[in-house]
């Protein structure tokens, strides 16, 4: 699996919705994988995140881009209605949950209906220097679900070979959210979020309530 990480500010949201909606409706030109979530923040600014599968096909693969000289590809449509767009592209994926607990690997059904129920998102951009410690938290954190944090249905971690990173936590509800922010959680849990932000360097943070795709 290889994630594929876009932000930038909206141009024009209606064409970008349809652009993203196309995709997911599997029309001509959509990416055939999933789209692990998109969506924008209350200022504006767009989050794409999307599986790229194992390696950097379709309209990514040179044989295939040489048919598509001439034409735009899915990517540059997208990137063209962004402001200041940012695109990386992350080779190493975890993704932990209740019932989800994968490296490496592509996403399944039991992943997509869990990450499907998400209302609210918190979207996380920086760099971390161990992500190997870094997802052996998540990994434990992963063993408290749902009890102890009953708003997270699951958390997705992407790094780069360097340590860039990017990190997606999916809510059911933003209530229960911030309740838990306040103290309203397991003591564990505190302590293994606690050493997670230790190992993180936050250089960006996004809020999503309103999500496209999840």
């Amino acid at each position: 699996m290889v994630l594929r990480a876009i932000r930038g500010r909206v141009r024009d949201e209606c064409a970008l919705r349809r652009e993203l909606e196309r995709w997911a409706s599997g029309g001509a030109d959509g990416p055939g994988r999933l789209g692990l979530l998109a969506g924008t923040s209350q200022d504006g600014v767009f989050v794409g995140l999307f599986d790229l599968g194992g390696d950097l096909a379709g309209d990514d693969d040179p044989a295939a881009a040489s048919g598509a000289r001439g034409r735009q590809t899915r990517w540059d449509r997208v990137v063209g209605l962004l402001h200041g767009p940012a695109v990386i592209d992350h080779p190493h994926v975890q993704i932990v949950g209740e019932t989800i607990a994968g490296e490496g690997g592509g996403t399944g059904r039991a992943e997509a209906l869990a990450l499907g129920r998400a209302r609210f998102a918190r979207i996380t951009w920086g760099r971390t220097a161990d992500r190997d410690a870094l997802w052996a938290l998540r990994r434990r954190l992963a063993r408290w679900l749902p009890e102890g944090r009953p708003d997270l249905l699951g958390l997705l971690s992407a790094a780069t070979a360097s340590g860039w990173l990017v990190e997606a936590a999916y809510h059911e509800s933003e209530e229960l959210t911030l309740a838990a922010d306040r103290g309203e959680q397991e003591p564990e849990v505190a302590e293994i979020l606690h050493e997670a932000s230790g190992l993180v360097t936050v250089a960006a943070a996004d809020v999503l309530r309103d999500l496209w795709l999840a």
